[in-house]
């Protein structure tokens, strides 16, 4: 979930309102007393002392989008299912279920946000959790963890902490999204996937191939370019890479989820701009969140981006 630049990045955003969301912490945990916050029309639990629950006080709508476009794949898709790949304690699983009962799968790796996660998702119908990392193939690779407990980023190869935070080693088994639906009973109606994963979202969809073809989902994920240049993953060569499986519009939204605009993977030049931008110095955002649509879901693009448009005027 957030990471470690974004109250920062927010309160660039909102300094010239005259707005600020004040000092907060510089060190999060995980380990913290669970409390309970309101995410969307629910309370959770979440660790005290969790940057997660400080971004939830400080903007209460923080991925808000996301239920919102779940609406709109549900109008069109009503046997819906939702994939959450990096479901942390399970705050985006309230996002979708303030906005729509649907059946969900939850993803998280941590052991410690697993915990939470188990715990919250008792108060939901319709929801399972998975304990597991994802990649794009089956192995095992020792990594350098940080800010594990609270929003875990792994690095292969890399024990230099550069992420936030100490790091330490350890080998941790990665299975394909491929794989872990292989005998789900439900798989044709996973039409949704929400990936926030620290930089390996484009990693986990390229081991996600096989459901990509056939049921064409919408992607809900986070470009992080910075994090994803730090485990070498081309995110330009990415994008280009679901433009092959037959994705084509996109909608981008600001690290507040406030949406930008509508664009398209077939413009490189678009793709290397935007990309460009997210590493310079002086960017005002760290990262957006991309809507990716297939070809065949063009008329769903519309619809969302004509619901963004209509929500940030009212």
């Amino acid at each position: 979930m957030p990471s470690n630049r974004k109250p920062h990045i927010v309160n660039r955003i909102l300094r010239p309102l005259g707005l600020s969301l004040g000092r907060a912490p510089r060190s999060f945990s995980g380990g913290g007393q669970l409390v309970e916050q309101r995410v969307g029309r629910v309370d959770i639990l979440m660790p005290e002392d969790s940057e997660i629950r400080h971004t939830y006080l400080s903007i209460p709508g923080y991925c808000s989008h996301l239920g919102r476009v779940a609406r709109c794949v549900a109008a069109k898709y009503p046997n819906t299912r939702v994939i959450d790949i990096g479901a942390n304690v399970g705050d985006t699983v309230a996002v979708v279920k303030s906005a729509m009962d649907l059946p969900m799968l939850a993803i998280e790796g941590d052991d410690r946000c697993y915990e939470v996660l188990s715990k919250n998702i008792t108060r939901f119908k319709g929801v399972t959790a998975a304990k597991v990392f994802l990649g794009e193939r089956e192995e095992s690779v020792e990594v350098a963890i940080s800010k594990e407990g609270w929003n875990t980023t792994l690095a292969p190869g890399d024990a230099s902490g550069n992420h936030g935070g100490p790091a330490g080693k350890r080998k941790i088994s990665f299975q394909t999204l491929d794989a872990l639906l292989r005998n789900d009973a439900h798989r044709e109606h996973y039409k949704l996937i929400k990936l926030d994963t620290e930089g390996f979202d484009l990693r986990i969809l390229r081991g996600a191939g096989e459901l990509l073809r056939q049921n064409r989902p919408v992607l809900l994920l986070e470009y992080n370019i910075e994090a994803m240049s730090a485990i070498s993953e081309d995110g330009p060569a990415g994008l280009n890479r679901l433009r092959e499986l037959g994705y084509s519009d996109l909608l981008i939204w600001d690290p507040r989820g406030t949406f930008l605009f509508r664009g398209n993977l077939s413009s490189d030049e678009f793709l290397r701009d935007l990309s460009h931008y997210l590493l310079r110095d002086d960017r005002l955002m760290a990262y957006v969140d991309l809507c990716a649509f297939s070809g065949t879901d063009s008329d769903l693009a519309e619809q969302c981006a004509i619901g963004e448009r209509a929500f940030f005027k009212s």
